[in-house]
């Protein structure tokens, strides 16, 4: 299912913690939006396998 996923976005949700490991698991991600919401922590180093990925917008969280 979410290895097909192209474009996920999520900002202005009001998102605690750190980012979601399962993002790890879409092969096809392009476009990863999460910006202003509460997320923090660590950047997984483990980013790097998605070799799609595009864009990617952290801002305004607490990283």
């Amino acid at each position: 299912m979410l290895s097909e996923l192209k474009e996920l976005t999520l900002s202005n949700n009001k998102l605690v913690g750190g980012l979601p490991l399962d993002v790890l698991h879409c092969k096809k991600l392009e476009v990863l939006d999460v910006r202003n919401n509460r997320l923090s922590g660590q950047i997984p180093a483990n980013f790097s396998r998605l070799i799609n990925l595009r864009i990617i917008n952290l801002s305004s969280n607490k990283f």
